[in-house]
């Protein structure tokens, strides 16, 4: 049998060499054959795939390769190994792959050169070996299209949200087939569709240099953050560690980690296996409860997410959908405020930036996630998720106070922090303490370890900053939080604007929280009456209102009144628009914290005997000249929000559905824009007067 390879040439690049895996296709009977003979699936002498993110399109090419069938397997027969137990090919034949990508306007760019050509996004040097698989990720596409599919003999064997993973067929070649199918079903009007790839990610190395213990608390100024209110964390805030797993039996970690789940084995604790210490050493750096080795955010919750695991050779093993699924699951299961994500992926893929962008808009209440990212450690431009524009991307500064390259001072010429045009900033990482997997695996026989390196120890530093500003101001919008941390980032020597290898500087915690402490004492000064008083606003003129703390409404219109929720519903009093009140003690603190996610929960105020109910609809009469400034204020309101215009008049909705988010819209409004009439609309219960 012939070995194919799969091959894009750049003009004048380095072509990447990547592994292509066939995985056998579970056994199928009367296989549906295609309706037409024009919708058969021609083998081509090329194979494309386009990347939405990027707008990017990637060329395949085959041709036949002399030599043995699977030329890899004796090559690195570990590695080969655990991705065939891992998808279960165990005897399948593997072929050997070459891809580049497309010289697109899209593509990196090396914005250190003065030169505009595009540079490859993937390269030897990036250390990232990439897999095709059989499998191929559909998003946002109608049923027509998975109709189409099915009918070609794809078979759906996962779904995440507005995605489908599907498999196909187990023809003569399946891996070219899925390249095929995906292809059709951008045709037929699918808004994504790539093969599912499987990464073979090189592991970062340890420090060899030698650093005071905790020098990078010092440098970022944690000792005065701790002395803030709120300085250390709130448990209530999330961090979702998404790499290798979390030792949450550590003593040092076990307290903080609330939510665990396994990615890549299915099993529901993240506890990683052998020696694979990464995402613990993260952990540590941001919420480690160890007195002698204290996280930056010791007082905050952590979930982990094991979305990689060792393949024995010094190389991670990540499925891109499985990928995606866990961020989905951080944000919209266990409630992540922030994402810690110190790995790379190489060349973009669109199923992964889509979970990360929806985190970002739609997590936290419509708040939004705050997404932290590493650069990478090969001195060459950014990777994949860090040339997205959204998350806040992380390089290394050193002991010296000065970003991190092979030829700094600091002992350790074998690697250097990655550049480009969407570097954030740089934050300590470089011989990091933290937790070491307790017991006698992971890096040392002991808890802790002086060594963690690399601009994956970077990235913690910068996710735990901003889980402590939600935590001094849990109303800051990730926008918000983010541009707090680029603008109080110390600038570093010589440096005096942002630069593509520099970022806006080093990350400067401290700083950081006194300004989100300004802010939440100003929110709580405008604000206080929401909270305490209840006073909101009413065309324009404030009108004080008592809080009702002894009962809450719940609206059940929006969703299925099951479980607990069916229980108190019938002992509530059932008002119009599917509104109940309820006792709010007889509500349970889980399905109270339930009920604020669903954006169930509205207000309950008594005003002169009067039980009013704050909806989650504000109105604004919007006059001459005010319609931009309106709307202006509504892009900048503290939560986001969906407006519908109907003549002079417009309707704002909180995205959340919450009537405490709708104060809060009013309130922003009125404070930004006097001129416009602005009514929270509220639901009035009046008692029926003795006849």
């Amino acid at each position: 049998m012939a070995v194919k390879t799969l091959e894009l040439e750049e003009a004048g690049e380095e072509v990447t060499r990547v592994t292509t895996v066939r995985r056998m296709a579970p056994r199928r009977v009367n296989m549906p054959t295609p309706a037409r003979q024009t919708d058969k699936l021609v083998q081509p002498t090329k194979l494309t795939y386009h990347d939405a993110t990027t707008a990017m399109q990637v060329e395949v090419a085959l041709r036949a390769l002399p030599g043995p069938l699977d030329p890899m397997r004796a090559r690195d027969p570990r590695t080969l190994s655990v991705i065939a137990t891992r998808f279960h090919m165990r005897d399948a034949p593997l072929r050997e792959v070459t891809i580049a990508a497309a010289p697109l306007e899209a593509a990196t760019r090396d914005m250190s050169s003065t030169s505009n050509t595009s540079r490859p996004l993937h390269s030897r040097a990036s250390m990232v070996r990439i897999f095709a698989t059989d499998a191929f990720a559909v998003g946002h596409a109608k049923r027509e299209v998975a109709r189409s599919l099915t009918d070609r003999g794809a078979v759906a064997i996962s779904e995440r949200g507005a995605w489908t993973l599907y498999l196909a067929p187990p023809d003569h070649d399946p891996v070219v087939t899925a390249f095929q199918l995906a292809h059709l079903a951008r045709v037929r009007g699918a808004l994504n569709a790539h093969p599912n790839f499987i990464r073979l990610v090189r592991r970062p190395t340890n420090a060899v240099a030698t650093l005071p213990r905790l020098w990078n608390h010092a440098m970022i100024g944690v000792a005065d953050t701790h002395r803030l209110r709120h300085g250390r964390g709130r448990r209530a805030i999330r961090v979702a560690i998404l790499d290798e797993g979390v030792d949450d039996q550590h003593p040092a970690l076990a307290a903080a980690v609330v939510a665990s789940r396994d990615f890549i084995d299915g099993a529901h604790s993240a506890m990683p296996s052998g020696n694979d210490a990464h995402g613990t050493a993260c952990a540590g750096v941001i919420a480690s409860r160890d007195r002698s080795i204290p996280g930056i955010a010791p007082n905050v919750s952590l979930v982990a997410a094991r979305i990689a695991k060792d393949d024995g050779a010094g190389n991670w093993v990540m499925d891109d959908f499985q990928t995606a699924d866990a961020i989905e699951w951080c944000w919209k299961v266990a409630r992540a405020d922030v994402l810690s994500c110190s790995w790379r992926l190489g060349i973009p893929i669109d199923v992964v930036a889509d979970a990360l962008n929806d985190a970002r808009a739609r997590g936290r209440r419509g708040k939004g996630v705050i997404v932290v990212v590493a650069a990478g450690n090969d001195e060459g431009p950014i990777q994949f998720p860090g040339t997205l524009s959204g998350p806040l991307v992380v390089g290394a500064s050193n002991g010296n106070d000065e970003r991190k390259t092979r030829s700094s001072k600091d002992g350790e010429p074998h690697w250097g922090s990655s550049h480009g045009p969407t570097l954030s900033l740089l934050a300590p990482g470089i011989a990091i303490a933290t937790t070491d997997i307790s017991g006698a695996r992971g890096h040392t026989s002991a808890d802790f370890h002086d060594s963690f390196n690399g601009t994956s120890s970077a990235t913690p530093h910068v996710a735990a900053a901003a889980a402590i500003l939600v935590s001094i101001a849990p109303t800051l919008t990730e926008t918000q939080v983010k541009r707090i941390v680029l603008r109080t980032a110390r600038k570093l020597r010589k440096q005096v604007r942002w630069t593509p290898t520099e970022g806006h500087g080093r990350l400067d915690l401290h700083a950081a929280a006194l300004q989100a402490s300004t802010a939440a004492a100003r929110k709580r000064k405008k604000n206080a009456t929401l909270a305490r008083a209840g006073k909101t606003y009413s065309n324009g003129d404030r009108r004080p209102l008592t809080r009702d703390s002894t009962r809450v409404a719940v609206n059940i219109a929006v969703r299925p009144v099951v479980g607990e929720l069916s229980a108190l519903v019938e002992g509530g009093r059932p008002l119009a628009e599917g509104i109940v009140l309820v006792d709010r003690k007889r509500i349970p603190p889980r399905l109270m914290e339930q009920l604020l996610e669903n954006g169930q929960v509205l207000p309950v105020f008594v005003d002169r005997g009067t039980t009013i109910i704050a909806m989650p609809e504000v109105r604004v009469a919007v006059g001459k000249g005010e319609r931009s400034s309106v709307f202006k204020a509504i892009a900048r309101a503290p939560v986001a929000a969906v407006t519908e215009e109907s003549g002079d008049k417009l309707v704002v909705r909180p995205a959340s559905g919450s009537g405490y988010d709708a104060l809060r819209i009013a309130n922003h409004l009125v404070e930004s824009s006097p001129g416009p009439r602005v009514a929270q609309r509220f639901l009035r219960v009046v008692s029926r007067p003795e006849s």
